[in-house]
């Protein structure tokens, strides 16, 4: 069963009847179904529409199934597409992967049967998805792993250039991060980068914004189109929270990118500009302690 994870199908079919058996079948392991009994549309609903799995006769009215199937897949390559036809002899299984469905049911179809190979169609999509979804993450944090981060910046980049936007890159490490590890245990250092990537997702935008776990202690943070004044408060709620929630501060620096600049620039001058406040953190604390000596 699939209740609850908001999967939209479309069945097609030219048979009133078929399509009310399919929509049925469909819906008892929890889709959410739409109907058509043409192809033309279907492409239009899909056009207009979420859809996540079509499952098509492959001889209707208007336009050939396979055709369907073909022009879906442009419009959404992610579709799950299952064929349906009672014609077998004038197809061809291997036809009907070609053209990008994942699977054939042959008229007159067995519910159970149709029901079994959507379920497994969307089990194997899913599966797919958490293994991209894991190779692009850090195991601890949850957050974006470095590569991945260098792979969003660098679409988001030329994207960038062509829209004329601005995209910055915040650095942050931190602060005394060795210490707590050597007097605490690594356990509570990693409790502690856990808690961190928290606080940082919280305070940039979702699906806009990206954050990524560096390395170590570090972190790295995508911001798109904003302009100076809001890094700044980005940075000032992350150290405040930091500090509040976690005792423990955190050094930021950033730097915005400028026309031909790469991926790799733009990281580095953000990251120098993180060592230079950390540089004058170190100098005041060491200020303040000659001071307290006076």
């Amino acid at each position: 069963m699939v209740e609850g994870k908001d999967i939209k199908a479309l069945v097609v079919d030219d048979e009133p009847f078929l399509v009310e058996i399919m929509k049925e079948s469909l819906e008892m392991i929890g889709l959410e179904v739409t109907e058509a009994f043409l192809g033309s549309q279907a492409l239009k609903i899909i056009s207009e529409n979420r859809v996540d799995m079509l499952v098509t006769d492959l001889n209707l009215p208007d336009i050939e199934g396979l055709e369907v199937i073909k022009s879906a897949k442009k419009i959404n390559p992610d579709i799950i597409c299952i064929a349906v036809t009672g014609h077998v002899r004038d197809y061809k299984y291997i036809d009907v992967i070609k053209a990008g469905a994942v699977d054939f049911v042959k008229k007159p179809f067995d519910i159970e049967e149709l029901q079994v190979k959507a379920l497994r169609a969307l089990n194997e999509r899913l599966h797919i998805q958490e293994l991209t979804r894991l190779s692009q993450t850090d195991p601890l944090t949850g957050l974006l792993n470095r590569r991945s981060f260098f792979q969003r910046l660098r679409e988001e980049l030329k994207r960038s250039e062509r829209q004329n936007y601005r995209v910055s890159v915040m650095m942050m490490d931190l602060d005394n991060f060795k210490e707590i590890n050597d007097t605490k245990g690594h356990l509570e250092g990693d409790r502690l980068l856990m808690e961190s990537a928290k606080i940082i997702r919280t305070k940039i935008r979702d699906s806009v914004d990206q954050a990524c776990r560096y390395g170590g202690d570090e972190f790295a943070v995508m911001v798109v189109d904003a302009p100076e004044e809001v890094l700044e408060r980005i940075a000032t709620r992350i150290e405040e929270e930091m500090w509040s929630t976690l005792m423990t501060g955190v050094t930021v620096g950033w730097a915005s990118h400028k026309r031909g600049q790469t991926a790799e620039e733009l990281v580095n001058e953000a990251d120098r500009r993180l060592l230079e406040k950390k540089d004058i953190k170190r100098a005041t604390r060491g200020l303040k302690v000659l001071s307290s000596r006076n």
